[in-house]
C-alpha cells in the first residue's frame, strides 16, 4: 500500500501543502538558487557654463548639467545600443547563459534565445539606472552571478557612456564650427558682390570717388572764379586810366573765355545725366553697402574664431563620483528569510484549506 493510505486525511494535506513545498524550498534555496551580485557606480554628467549649481554640487566642486543630457545616457544604457556594445566588448549573452546559473534565473527565462527575448532579460534582470531629480548624480547597478563579471560589465558600459558623451561633443562642436563658417563664406559672398558692383561702377563712370572729386572741381571752379574777378578788377583799373588802351581788347576776350570755362565747369559738376552730384549719390549707396558687408564679414569671422575656440572646451563631461564596485558577498538570495516566508506562506495556506475542508464535511454531514 502506498504511504498516503497509512496517513490520516489532515496530514495528507499537511504533507501536500506544508511538508513537500517547504522541502522543496529548503532544496532550491539551500544548494540551487545562485548568488547574486550587484556592481554599483555613481557619476554626474556636467556642464562648464549649466547655470544655477546645487549646493551638494557645489561641495563636491562639479556644475550639473542640463537633466537632458543624463535622462540621454540613462536612455542610452538601458538601449539595445548598449546591450549589443557589452556582448561584443565582455561577451554579455555568453555570461548570463551560463550553466552554472540556475534554470529559474539564467536566459532564456522561456521561450527562444532571441535578440529580443534577451533585451528584455537585460532591461529588466541586468541593468538599473537611476537619476537622482536633487543632484542630477546618476546611480548604476548591474546585477548578475560573478561579481567579476558584473564589475567588468559595470566598467564597460562607464566607457561606452563616456565614448558617447565625447560622440556628442564632437557633433555638437562641429556643428558649431560649420554654422559660423557658413556664415563667414556667405558674408564673403556679399563683400565680393558688393565690392564688384563699386568697381564697376567706378569703372563704368570714369570716377574713382565722385566726392572728392567733385571737391576738387569746386576748388577748381574757386580759383576760375579768383581769377575771373582779378581780370574784371585789372580790366576796371586800365579802363579807368586809359580806355583806348590795347590791353584792353585782349584781356575782354580772356575775361570771356574764363566766364565760359567757370560756367561750363560749374554746369558739368551739378547737371546732366553724367555729373558728379548724379555720381556721387549712387556712389554712396554701393559705398555705404560695401561698408556693411565688411562689418558683416568682420562679426562672422569674430564668430568664427570663438567657434573654434569654443571647439576647444567640451561642452559635456562624464565624471565618475564612485567607480564600479566589486562586491565581496551576494546580495541575494536571503536563504533563512526565503525558506521562511515559504513556510509561513504554507502554513497559512494549510490553515485556509483546513477550514475550508472541514467546513464541507460537515456540510455534508
Amino acid at each position: 500500500m502506498a504511504l498516503r493510505d497509512y496517513l490520516p486525511k489532515k496530514y495528507k494535506l499537511f504533507l501536500l501543502v506544508v511538508a513537500l513545498p517547504v522541502v522543496a524550498s529548503i532544496i532550491y534555496n539551500g544548494f540551487i538558487y545562485s548568488d547574486k551580485y550587484i556592481s554599483e557606480s555613481r557619476f554626474i554628467v556636467r556642464s562648464p557654463d549649466a547655470a544655477q549649481p546645487t549646493l551638494g554640487s557645489l561641495i563636491q566642486g562639479i556644475t550639473p548639467a542640463n537633466p537632458q543630457d543624463a535622462m540621454v545616457v540613462q536612455s542610452y544604457i538601458q538601449s539595445r545600443d548598449a546591450m549589443i556594445h557589452l556582448d561584443r566588448s565582455v561577451g554579455l549573452r555568453s555570461i548570463y547563459e551560463s550553466p552554472d546559473i540556475d534554470v529559474l534565473h539564467r536566459f532564456p527565462l522561456y521561450g527562444e534565445k532571441s535578440l529580443e527575448n534577451f533585451y528584455d532579460y537585460y532591461y529588466s534582470k541586468i541593468v538599473n539606472v537611476e537619476i537622482d531629480s536633487t543632484s542630477s548624480v546618476i546611480t548604476l547597478t548591474v546585477t548578475g552571478f560573478d561579481k567579476v563579471k558584473v564589475t567588468q560589465i559595470n566598467e564597460a558600459l562607464l566607457a561606452a557612456s563616456e565614448n558617447l558623451v565625447n560622440r556628442l561633443n564632437d557633433k555638437m562642436e562641429a556643428d558649431i564650427v560649420a554654422i559660423a563658417r557658413a556664415d563667414v563664406e556667405d558674408a564673403e559672398k556679399q563683400f565680393l558682390k558688393a565690392g564688384g558692383d563699386l568697381n564697376t561702377f567706378q569703372l563704368k563712370k570714369g570716377v574713382i570717388d565722385p566726392e572728392k572729386e567733385a571737391g576738387f572741381e569746386k576748388e577748381r571752379i574757386g580759383r576760375m572764379n579768383d581769377a575771373l574777378i582779378s581780370a574784371q578788377a585789372r580790366l576796371a583799373e586800365i579802363q579807368s586810366v586809359s580806355p583806348d588802351s590795347p590791353q584792353v581788347k585782349p584781356l575782354q576776350k580772356h575775361i570771356a573765355e574764363l566766364q565760359k570755362s567757370a560756367q561750363e565747369t560749374q554746369r558739368s559738376a551739378v547737371t546732366g545725366g553724367n555729373s558728379l552730384m548724379t555720381h556721387s549719390a549712387d556712389f554712396t549707396t554701393r559705398k555705404v553697402n560695401q561698408d556693411l558687408t565688411v562689418k558683416k564679414l568682420d562679426y562672422a569671422s569674430q564668430r568664427l574664431q570663438a567657434a573654434v575656440m569654443q571647439a576647444t572646451r567640451r561642452q559635456i563631461y562624464l565624471d565618475r563620483i564612485a567607480v564600479p564596485s566589486q562586491p565581496d558577498d551576494s546580495t541575494q538570495p536571503r536563504r533563512i528569510i526565503n525558506i521562511l516566508a515559504n513556510v509561513l506562506v504554507a502554513l497559512m495556506a494549510w490553515g485556509i484549506l483546513s477550514l475550508l475542508v472541514a467546513g464541507f464535511r460537515e456540510h455534508h454531514e
